[in-house]
């Protein structure tokens, strides 16, 4: 039998599902998280998926056929665009700080 609510009582015991078995979440069911076997995924039918890093901040915004960004701290640091990527702030590779405002060759 489908489990149709959870009460006051809470839930009580684990929800177990096989492979490729979804749980669906929101009115229109536009939010579904499954596994299939291999792969884990979190599927989100409308608006913005976001992952918070606790209650009121960001942590990674993904927009549909847009932009990701990820924060720290709530802090905007790192953004897709449909050029590239933007970073906020300083880049560090290998422990090495890397200047930011790079500017692009046109020279043929």
């Amino acid at each position: 039998m489908p489990l149709t609510k959870i009460d006051d009582r809470g839930l009580t015991t684990p929800i177990d599902l096989l492979d490729n078995e979804n749980i669906r979440l929101g009115t229109g069911n536009d939010l579904r998280l499954y596994h299939d076997g291999s792969n884990s995924y979190i599927n989100n039918f409308t608006g913005n998926l976001e992952i918070r890093a606790k209650s009121g901040e960001a942590g990674l915004v993904m927009v549909p056929d847009g932009t990701t960004k990820i924060y720290y701290d709530g802090s905007k640091k790192l953004e897709t665009t449909s050029g590239g990527v933007n970073v906020i702030g300083a880049l560090t590779v290998n422990g090495s700080a890397i200047n930011t405002d790079l500017v692009s060759d046109t020279s043929p």
